[in-house]
């Protein structure tokens, strides 16, 4: 417990607002947890899909479903509170890496499936950062988004190196499980430790109002998007060119 305690007071410093570690808890095993699966999810779809051609496109869709998730995510955790949306995403990905790898041999289920992944992802995520709001006085919010990021970032490094080592040892009935135990703990988190309201969260017209508030957000969710269709359109380019499977890359 010690151990943890000086690695929280070296990544966020001595002054961290008490109640914004459940978020940054919650952000970082999250964050690992999708990284570890979504790093290796396009090889899973090609070599146990068979869907090389199909992919880019159930990845473009995946990405206009996650925009709208995020979007829609704030505006339905402003009626019924960023606790029970965060868990309802976070406990939709505990039984997605299953259904994905049940999937393995149903090629368009498969990618039906894949592409709404990212639509459940992000309903979770970005609710969020919308709760850093409700639990940081408005002085300290802006060092408080950046430890939620820094939690995020933390999870995006650990997650594929991961991902990685499980698929050594045991393939990809080791990975998409060990995965859903990830996403089970960031749950749990949410669960035993988020408040229902934040002490600084807003109430009645303001929060109801803050809907059509948001065009910097849409703003850098269109670009989010258009980056999005941009690696689908690479990825289909690559199709057309020669060159190794994937499962020769791994086995290599």
């Amino acid at each position: 417990m010690r151990t943890v305690r000086h690695v929280i007071r070296l990544l966020w410093g001595d002054d961290l607002d008490d109640a914004l570690r459940p978020v940054l808890g919650v952000t970082l095993v999250g964050s690992a947890a999708g990284s570890a699966m979504w790093s290796f999810v396009a090889i899973w779809a090609v070599d146990e899909l068979g869907a090389k051609a199909a992919l880019p496109f159930a990845l473009l869709v995946g990405a206009i479903l996650s925009a709208l998730s995020g979007f829609g995510g704030g505006y339905l955790s402003d009626r019924i509170g960023r606790r029970r949306v965060i868990l309802i995403g976070n406990g939709v990905m505990v039984a997605y890496p299953l259904v994905l790898l049940a999937l393995s041999n149903e090629k368009w289920a498969g990618l039906t499936a894949l592409a709404l992944a990212g639509a459940f992802g992000a309903l979770g995520g970005s609710v969020a950062q919308a709760m850093v709001a409700d639990l940081v006085a408005p002085e300290r919010r802006q060092s408080a988004y950046a430890s939620v990021r820094v939690a995020a970032n933390m999870g995006v490094v650990v997650g594929p190196p991961l991902g990685g080592l499980l698929l050594v040892l045991g393939g990809w009935t080791a990975l998409f499980p060990c995965v859903a135990v990830l996403s089970a703990i960031a749950w749990l988190v949410a669960y035993r430790y988020l408040p229902r309201r934040g002490a600084f969260a807003l109430i009645g017209l303001q929060a109801r109002n803050s809907f059509g508030d948001e065009t910097t957000w849409a703003l850098f969710a269109v670009i989010g998007v258009v980056a999005a269709m941009l690696g689908g359109l690479a990825l289909a380019g690559l199709d057309r060119r020669a060159g190794p499977e994937p499962s020769a890359v791994l086995e290599a």
